[in-house]
């Protein structure tokens, strides 16, 4: 497994800090069939999962039902809307109104469609490619009853689009370009021109900040993320540890937190899943058995998460069965702040004193106190360089950081 943080750490260290951080751990749900390039949940209990097949779940991902697939083949996008309205693309756009049981086509000329993004029942997008394999994007005020035609360009291979609003949304396309609109799609201005790099997923909390991932066919590190917090005016490459596999696609919760799903590594068969909760400071990965190449994530809130795979591969977590504490960052947070040399607390309850605890990788506590946040912990205690853990506990709730010093 790559680990989040230098390729030198020794393995027995490595095995510590997965043991005593907490970190997300998944667990498989399925793991024979076809290779599921697209997973979406309704809710804690509804999902589909497709690609080569499609695959639905009522039950939280305990059972994945093989559902007969109405466009006989390459599944590339699947979004619900509610939890019982979902949309597909593929070779073309379908809807269902009965959580993916049963299919309808929608009207398009489109030759394919690639990603699709609704923000409501009645209005979205979809892009793909029309004829001559123009890239294209496509709009509807009605349910899908009707696509219009907004915006055609050179040849190309769209990979994402999002929407925060009626007016302003983000594609990517596998040339290295990010692209934006803020007239509901009929003009599109180039944001960012990479050609070296595979964009692949975009993801906005809003019209001012998000991220957008890939990767590239340089070994050992493909992976590549940037982020913006200024609607995309400027892209900001974001470092990543070392020997990440290409990014498939990324899950955001708030501004902070961000989860890829990483591909194959340097040829090899690994996949993984990558976090960061301080927007890109510090890096762990996640525990995730059979480590196939990981092709979509979908995390709700911070608390429960699904990704789907090759060979219908599908991992799930969920801090409610795995014991995970850690809450939403509006009540605890903590990152490790390099430039300053010291840890950064902040808490919803400022008034409650929070146990701050120090480990080194041999699990010794080196530092232990009492702080109120939000609040700076200077780095004065003799410590060698290296891995740590930080622990916060405000009561109920806690809040765990690994980082490199």
């Amino acid at each position: 497994m790559v680990r989040s943080f230098r390729a030198s750490v020794l393995l027995g260290t490595c095995a510590f800090l997965s043991s005593v951080i907490g970190q997300v751990t998944w667990t498989q749900q399925n793991g024979a069939g076809e290779h599921l390039w697209a997973i979406d949940m309704a809710n804690e209990q509804v999902g589909l999962a497709a690609g080569y097949e499609i695959r639905r779940t009522t039950d939280g991902g305990q059972t994945w039902q093989v559902l007969p697939d109405p466009l006989s083949g390459f599944i590339t996008d699947i979004q619900f809307t509610s939890p019982q309205k979902a949309w597909m693309t593929g070779s073309r756009v379908l809807v269902s109104n009965d959580a993916g049981l049963t299919w309808e086509t929608q009207g398009t000329s489109s030759l394919r469609a690639v990603e699709i993004h609704m923000v409501s029942d009645q209005q979205g997008w979809f892009a793909g490619f029309g004829p001559m394999y123009l890239g294209t994007v496509r709009h509807t005020s009605n349910g899908g009853q009707s696509w219009e035609l907004r915006w055609s360009m050179d040849s190309t291979y769209i990979s994402d689009i999002k929407f925060v609003d009626a007016q302003n949304g983000w594609l990517t396309d596998y040339y290295g370009r990010v692209m934006r609109t803020s007239d509901g799609g009929y003009t599109w201005t180039v944001q960012l021109n990479i050609p070296s790099i595979d964009l692949r997923a975009v993801a906005m909390v809003d019209a001012l900040n998000g991220w957008c991932a890939g990767g590239t066919d340089q070994c050992p590190s493909y992976a590549r993320l940037f982020r913006t917090s200024n609607g995309g005016n400027t892209w900001t490459p974001v470092q990543l540890p070392a020997s990440l596999g290409s990014v498939n696609d990324l899950a955001i919760h708030g501004a902070q937190e961000v989860w890829l799903a990483c591909g194959s590594l340097c040829g090899s068969s690994l996949g993984g899943v990558h976090r960061t909760v301080d927007g890109g400071l510090t890096w762990f990965s996640d525990i995730v058995p059979n480590e196939v190449p990981r092709t979509a994530i979908d995390v709700r809130s911070g608390t429960a998460g699904w990704s789907s795979g090759h060979d219908a591969n599908i991992v799930h977590f969920s801090t409610a069965s795995t014991g995970i504490s850690e809450i939403p960052q509006e009540g605890l947070d903590l990152w490790w702040d390099a430039a300053a040399d010291g840890l950064q607390v902040r808490a919803g309850d400022p008034s409650t004193p929070i146990d701050l605890r120090v480990m080194n990788a041999l699990g010794q506590v080196i530092h232990q106190g009492r702080v109120r946040g939000p609040a700076f912990v200077p780095w004065t205690w003799a410590a060698a360089s290296g891995p740590y853990l930080v622990r916060l506990d405000q009561g109920a709730r806690t809040r765990s950081l690994r980082f490199i010093r």
